[in-house]
């Protein structure tokens, strides 16, 4: 991975800037080319990312250019959504499937974890496994006590780096919702020198900076940095509304006004589910879809009744007809393909 910083090339002119660029990535291709493997360009400093986009494609070797690997369907949805990342018309929905490869436990993973720092043997972490995923934070909670909560905020902490996915998404500076407790969207905003206000705690800020729609992030089901907020229990999920009535309003004006992008999202959560209704009510005539989607989902694998599910409300897009047909790899590149064809001023 290489990694040309800001200060590297900040004090040169921009010609020399553009040559310095076009030797890294001529380099590249070459490496790519001769050995087939992937390298990745970071460029923290906006301004360049910018302009690398077209030195890109004018060094790229490859027939049919730096995205040779995606169909041609496949290169029409990234315009697509490109285009509406740059009128400011894109929600991004970021979930647990973007988070996994960087190492955070799934959530089955991290039940098991709670359990064993609860201390329960191995007798009645298998008895704990039997109930739904919902109930046992319940028997958690009582063996945590008042621990419980920040233990969560303990284990995801520092066992995990933000992914590729993170960063090519958060360089869309579209407002974006998750359902994680993780800080990896955060993380890689901050490794560009961008700081992402969440929501709700950043509300304010927002107002201040008179951007109230875009660069955000609104974490629905709480934060590691915000324990006492985290949503893991049955009781959590049943008084959501209660709770965090605002946050699902907020959630609302996004489907409303944007299309929605899902992201490694597997589409199970009912606070969801129960948006997703709410804004059918309202936009389709006499309970049937008007054909205008309300947004894309991206899949990894492709499932047909998945798609029976959902396509009359989303474009979806699957990578693969299995796990052997490297779906990440593509999922990764389609992301990379739609976010150079939106950047530039907004």
């Amino acid at each position: 991975m290489l990694f040309l910083e800001s200060g590297d090339v900040s004090e040169k002119s921009n010609e020399n800037a553009m040559f310095i660029m076009k030797e890294i990535f001529a380099f590249a291709y070459s490496i790519v080319d001769k050995f087939g493997v992937d390298i990745a360009i970071c460029i923290p400093k906006e301004d360049f990312y910018f302009h690398s986009q077209d030195v890109r494609s004018s060094t790229c070797p490859f027939i049919g250019g730096p995205f040779w690997m995606l169909s041609e369907s496949q290169k029409s949805h990234c315009l697509r959504l490109a285009k509406d990342a740059k009128i400011g018309r894109l929600t991004v929905f970021v979930g647990a499937g973007i988070s996994i490869p960087s190492g955070a436990p799934s959530w089955g993973g991290l039940l098991e974890q709670l359990a064993i720092k609860a201390g329960m043997g191995e007798e009645d972490r298998e008895l704990l496994m039997k109930l739904d995923y919902m109930d046992q934070p319940t028997i958690l909670a009582e063996e945590l006590g008042a621990d419980f909560k920040p233990a969560i905020a303990e284990i995801l902490k520092g066992s995990s780096r933000y992914t590729p996915a993170h960063a090519l998404l958060k360089a869309l500076k579209s407002p974006a919702v998750t359902t994680n407790y993780d800080d990896l969207y955060e993380q890689a905003g901050f490794s560009c020198f961008q700081n992402i206000p969440t929501l709700p705690w950043d509300s304010r800020k927002l107002i201040e900076k008179g951007h109230a729609k875009a660069n955000s992030l609104l974490k629905l089901h709480g934060c590691i940095n915000h324990p006492d907020r985290i949503i893991l229990s049955r009781k959590d999920y049943m008084r959501f509304p209660d709770t965090s009535q605002a946050l699902r309003g907020r959630l609302h004006s996004l489907f409303l006004t944007s299309e929605i992008l899902f992201c490694g999202f597997s589409m199970t959560d009912d606070n969801v589910h129960k948006v997703i209704d709410d804004v059918r009510k309202v936009l389709y005539e006499d309970g049937k879809p008007t054909g205008h989607k309300l947004g894309t989902i991206l899949s990894m694998t492709e499932n047909k009744m998945f798609n029976r599910l959902w396509d009359q409300d989303f474009h979806l897009q699957a990578f693969g007809k299995s796990w052997g047909d490297n779906p990440s790899w593509f999922h990764d590149c389609f992301l990379d393909c739609m976010v150079s064809s939106s950047v530039g001023e907004k």
